[in-house]
């Protein structure tokens, strides 16, 4: 049997055995192999696109770690500055806390020297009252009267004192802001110098 072409320029196909022209076999395998090809280049276009997204995707998150860690070098550049000036702010401070307490024991050293010469004076006095005995009345005026310098005298040393520690404690607490760090009723060490007699 011979099969006629619709299309002049296809050839004339002759039909042999029981397989038809043209063999579908033939067609289905060309149109499989074309669809074959044209999903495999789809496929490859997808993907080159989703490639294409992942390496974005990388660039910026290694833009991100990056960024984070420019910003952490800042920050701990930031933090050692503002604690290096906050040191030097303490070092200055504790310099002229020390100044401080050190002209006040100066100051206290010399009211103290001054009203233990008053106190040594008042006791000269009491001494010539008490071996002098000057009679009755007189006498023991004069002894109330040398014994009230005494008290008084020593009342002063004890309110210089007393003075001293407050100045003293009033600047503790100012400049470290802590009243804790003077503990209440720890000793107090004062240095009484006495004058030569």
């Amino acid at each position: 049997m011979v099969a006629q072409s619709s299309d002049p320029s296809q050839p004339i196909r002759v039909q042999q055995g029981s397989t038809p022209v043209p063999d579908p076999t033939e067609l289905t395998s060309k149109a499989v192999d074309a669809l074959r090809t044209e999903q495999s280049e789809l496929l490859d276009a997808k993907l080159t696109v989703i490639y294409e997204r992942i390496r974005s995707i990388e660039g910026q998150i290694i833009q991100e770690r990056e960024l984070r860690k420019e910003q952490k070098a800042d920050r701990s550049v930031e933090l050692a500055a503002a604690l290096s000036a906050q040191k030097e702010a303490v070092g200055k401070t504790e310099t002229n806390f020390t100044e401080q307490l050190r002209g006040q024991a100066s100051t206290t050293n010399t009211a103290i020297a001054s009203l233990t010469q008053q106190l040594n004076d008042a006791k000269d006095r009491l001494t010539k009252i008490e071996s002098g005995k000057v009679g009755g009345q007189e006498a023991t005026l004069e002894r109330r009267q040398g014994n009230a310098a005494v008290y008084a005298a020593v009342g002063a040393i004890g309110g210089v004192i007393l003075v001293a520690l407050a100045v003293i404690g009033f600047f503790a607490a100012r400049n470290t802001g802590k009243l804790e760090q003077i503990p209440s009723g720890a000793p107090v060490v004062v240095e009484v110098t006495s004058a030569p007699a």
